[in-house]
């Protein structure tokens, strides 16, 4: 089982607001004298982690990411608005109403809202 993710970013303040849209409670954290940097607790025991990069080679970008959202439509209007991309429109899909962004520094994120049951 997966329990901790870790993303490299050179913008990490800008990807904090980002993954906060999509219910992330990124939160600053520094364990002794490490650097400072961003954690969530996700589902489970799964941490979630945004760390700070201190060269563009760093940057975690090839990798996709999966958020299961409650209200799409909103989210994707939020998203544009603090830098984001849409790159695969919305639309229904066999998992509910799906779509593809980027985060402000390319990373595919999908987003999918699930039917109400």
């Amino acid at each position: 089982m997966l329990n901790l993710l870790v993303i490299w970013s050179q913008e990490p303040t800008n990807l904090v607001k980002f993954y906060n849209l999509l219910g992330v409670n990124l939160q600053p954290e520094q364990h002794g004298k490490g650097p400072l940097h961003y954690a969530a607790q996700l589902s489970g025991n799964t941490i979630f982690e945004i760390y700070p990069a201190a060269s563009a080679e760093k940057v975690t970008q090839n990798i996709r990411l999966g958020f299961d959202v409650d209200n799409l439509a909103t989210i994707l209007d939020e998203i544009t608005k603090i830098g984001g991309t849409i790159h695969q429109a919305a639309k229904m899909s066999d998992w509910g109403y799906r779509a593809v962004v980027l985060d402000p520094e390319g990373r595919k994120v999908e987003l999918i809202e699930r039917p109400k049951s």
